[in-house]
C-alpha cells in the first residue's frame, strides 16, 4: 500500500548513481516521527485523566489540556526536534505522577504498584537526565514526610515501586549514564528503607 511505503528512483546529474528515496509510514524516519507525535497524544490523555483525578471531575482535566496547548511551545520540543530521547519519556513522566497521586491519596495496591514500576521502567529507559528528576520527586517526597504531610505507610510503597522501576532501567542504561545514576541507586534505599521518626516536625 503505497501509505505504508511508496519509493522512487531519482535521477542525479550525469556521471552519479541513482538514488531510491522513499515516503510513508514504512519508511524507518517516518516511523520514528510518527512513534514520537503517538506519545505526544498519549501524554495529553494522560494529562487530561491526571487533571480530572486531581481537580476531581472533568473540568479540571479540560483545564489541564487547555493550559498545555495555550502554553504548547513552552511545554514541549517535539515540534521542532522530534528525536530526542526525552520526547519518549515525558508521556511517562505524566503517567508515574498520576500513579503517584493515586497512591498516596486512596493508598497502595499491588495493580497501583506494579503500575508504578512499568511506568518509572519506561521513563527511565530513554531518558538520559532521569536521575535528576526521580532524585527530584523523592526529595519532595520525603520533605513532605517530614513536615507531617504524608505517613510512611503511604511514603514507603511510592518509593519502593520507583526504585524498582529505577533499578531495572538501569541494567539495560548506557554505560557513560551510570556514574550519574549511582547517588541516586544509594541515596533512595536510605530514604525508602528507613524513615526516623526524630525527623518529622511535630506541629
Amino acid at each position: 500500500m503505497p501509505y505504508f511505503l511508496e519509493c522512487y528512483t531519482i535521477n542525479r546529474a550525469e556521471g552519479m548513481d541513482r538514488v531510491t528515496s522513499c515516503v510513508g509510514a514504512g519508511d524507518l524516519s517516518v516511523f520514528y516521527v510518527n512513534g514520537i507525535f503517538c506519545l505526544l497524544g498519549l501524554q495529553v490523555g494522560v494529562m487530561f485523566l491526571l487533571g480530572c483525578y486531581l481537580g476531581e471531575g472533568i473540568l479540571g482535566g479540560l483545564v489541564t489540556v487547555s493550559a498545555f496547548f495555550f502554553n504548547y511551545n513552552e511545554c514541549t520540543r517535539v515540534q521542532w526536534i522530534p528525536p530526542l530521547r526525552e520526547s519518549f519519556s515525558m508521556p511517562f513522566l505524566v503517567l508515574v505522577s498520576l500513579f503517584m497521586s493515586v497512591m498516596l491519596k486512596e493508598g497502595a495496591t499491588r495493580r497501583r504498584q506494579v503500575g508504578l514500576v512499568l511506568a518509572t521502567l519506561l521513563f527511565a529507559l530513554p531518558c538520559s537526565s532521569v536521575s535528576f528528576v526521580l532524585l527530584t520527586n523523592m526529595l519532595s517526597l520525603f520533605g513532605s514526610y517530614v513536615l507531617g504531610f504524608l505517613s510512611k505507610d503511604k511514603l514507603s510503597p511510592v518509593l519502593d515501586s520507583m526504585f524498582l522501576g529505577y533499578c531495572i532501567a538501569t541494567l539495560f542504561s548506557v554505560p557513560q549514564h551510570n556514574a550519574h545514576q549511582l547517588p541516586v541507586c544509594f541515596l533512595l534505599p536510605c530514604l525508602q528503607s528507613r524513615f526516623p521518626a526524630q525527623l518529622r516536625v511535630s506541629c
